[in-house]
């Protein structure tokens, strides 16, 4: 009977447990998303007002390839 009681309980408790966690990671995906979105949206203000992008290597690559084209024009 004490052996079955104990089973559920800790049956119980893995699954809140559970629940818990994907709680947690749930809130920490949206919030790490808005900054992801305000992140890229400060790189696309910075890319379009012809300021240095200096955050990633991929985006440093396309910031210099349109400063390059700016100055061909501008040539």
């Amino acid at each position: 009977m004490f052996r079955k009681v104990l089973l559920s309980l800790i049956i119980i408790l893995r699954g809140l447990m559970l629940i818990v966690l994907f709680t947690v990671i749930i809130i920490v995906s949206i919030i790490s998303i808005f900054i992801l979105q305000e992140e890229v949206k400060s790189i696309s203000i910075d890319i379009l007002n012809n300021e240095k992008v200096t955050n990633t290597c991929s985006i440093n690559k396309y910031s210099y390839l349109i400063n390059k084209h700016d100055e061909n024009i501008e040539n």
